[in-house]
């Protein structure tokens, strides 16, 4: 179907967008990386007023076109205070586990350095007994970059309206496990860029657009622009988002209420919060796999959603699937996949591609 896919090649591009710094709102560094893996192999890019990034590669054949989509974003934090020591308070921006933010670590790039921090609050040996097995509210949460005055931390470049994250190293783990922040979605911006690899250099029959959209975890906001012009411009016939999904295959969870499981393949969603995904393209992906041999799994229906939520609304409408990489801890410094996971998804999403020659 295609070549093989150089698995050290997508691990360490995992590991390079894990560790990029790109909170909604902010995904100029996530996009020029994209940039330089990708500029190579299409036939058009670029940036819309939104920050979305857009790609297309032509087709063979008169038909309307194939959209892939994947986020850029990841969830943050913004600085919306700095008090005379130096100590930053800050708003959350995206949907946080508020259960695991007190003594995170944190990164900030102000003025293209990283700066490193700890999210603090008040020790439980000050405070009442009554409070301390309470949860901390985010208000009175600060982050201490080790800063001994506000002065200090401005002139270091921290100031009201920094954007930064809790973060987390890559690394590998035994059995195949990878593990690092951001893979919501930079899992699927990793599946989008091979994609685009795999199929620069075939005749594929129908023309293909790539967005890596900006802003989906605050609202699914940038792929509501990016679909409508590609729509409007190419005639999307179909659109896929590529995503991360939580696996929930850890000690309590119900089989009936665990959404995926790690090691199972690429999930193929049936519905979400967002959208109820489109047979033709659900038949579709599960062609592709059964012909290939490619692992894959539904999932069960739970809340959260995707891209695709605002893709398949977009003006008289688009067919929408997803296909997501099972994790662990989504939406935490440290989530979990596992390689063949990812591997899988890019196999199946090419082969959705280049499997219309036969239509």
């Amino acid at each position: 179907m295609f070549d093989e896919i150089n698995e050290k090649q997508v691990i360490e591009r995992q590991r390079l967008l894990s560790d990029m710094l790109g909170v909604s709102g902010n995904e100029e560094k996530v996009v020029q990386f994209i940039i330089s893996e990708i500029e190579q192999y299409v036939d058009k890019y670029w940036i819309d007023a939104h920050g979305n990034l857009m790609a297309v590669i032509n087709g063979q054949k008169d038909h309307h076109a194939l959209l892939l989509d994947a986020h850029t974003d990841e969830i943050g934090f913004i600085i919306t205070h700095i008090n005379e020591k130096g100590f930053a308070y800050f708003m959350l921006m995206g949907g946080w586990d508020e259960r695991v933010l007190l003594g995170q670590s944190v990164i900030v790039e102000p003025e293209h350095h990283r700066l490193h921090g700890v999210i603090g609050a008040l020790p439980p040996h000050v405070v009442p007994e009554s409070e301390r097995k309470k949860p901390i509210p985010v208000e009175k949460l600060f982050i201490d970059f080790g800063f001994r005055s506000k002065e200090e931390a401005e002139k270091m470049g921290v100031k009201v309206g920094t954007v930064g994250t809790l973060y987390s190293g890559f690394q590998e783990l035994p059995g195949g496990l990878l593990k690092g922040k951001a893979f919501d979605d930079r899992s699927g911006c990793n599946i989008l860029i091979q994609t685009l690899i795999n199929i620069h250099d075939k005749e594929i029959p129908r023309t293909t657009c790539f967005s890596w959209s900006t802003q989906e975890e605050v609202g699914l906001r940038g792929a509501r622009t990016s679909a409508y012009f590609l729509d409007k411009k190419y005639n999307i016939e179909m659109g896929i988002a590529c995503e991360n999904t939580t696996a929930a295959d850890v000690p309590g969870v119900l089989p009936q209420k665990c959404p995926s499981i790690l090691g199972k393949g690429p999930v193929i969603t049936l519905v979400d919060s967002s959208m109820i995904a489109s047979k033709m393209v659900i038949e579709r992906l599960i062609k592709v796999a059964e012909k290939y041999d490619i692992l894959y799994q539904f999932k069960v229906p739970s809340r959260g959603g995707t891209d695709a939520g605002a893709i398949h609304l977009t003006r008289a409408g688009i067919p929408c699937g997803v296909v997501s990489v099972p994790g662990r801890y989504i939406h935490s410094p440290c989530t979990i996949i596992d390689k063949n996971d990812l591997i899988g998804a890019i196999k199946l999403v090419t082969g959705f591609l280049l499997d219309f020659s036969s239509d």
